[in-house]
């Protein structure tokens, strides 16, 4: 049986441009995780994190998922994102590539049963981060 979201999520990565959708490559980037990043270690390296349910008809079991950049803080060539889709046992999609700043926000809208990780990877130490990839989760 098709699941229906993998099938929207599929047509939304695809006119996104970037597309990976494989267990290998969710355990590979499992394998690189350092740990967990706290929402205000994402503030001090320019990214913000809005999540927002939504209480129109049609949309009450959906939120609106919001990251954006700080183009003063943020740096792009030393900081890099991953969007994944996830469900309780199952990768969806992975995205990546995606331009990222105060302009162009990354928006989407996601049923509440899906959870949105975003892996963080860092070049360089920044605060109290050291380099490599860390791991937050909308729950």
């Amino acid at each position: 049986m098709i699941n229906k979201y993998a099938v929207g999520l599929f047509l939304l990565c695809f006119s996104l441009g970037d597309i990976c959708v494989a267990h290998q490559f969710a355990n590979k980037l499992d394998l690189k995780t350092i740990g967990d990043i706290k929402l205000d270690d994402l503030v001090e390296l320019g990214i913000s994190v809005q999540s927002k349910k939504l209480t129109d008809s049609g949309w009450g079991n959906h939120r609106e998922i919001i990251l954006q950049s700080s183009s003063l803080v943020f740096n792009k060539k030393t900081t890099k994102l991953i969007v994944a889709l996830v469900t309780k046992d199952d990768l969806l999609a992975v995205m990546n590539n995606f331009e990222l700043s105060d302009k162009y926000p990354f928006e989407i809208t996601i049923p509440n049963n899906l959870k949105l990780v975003i892996l963080v990877e860092i070049e360089e130490s920044k605060g109290g981060l050291r380099p490599g990839r860390y791991r937050f989760e909308f729950k």
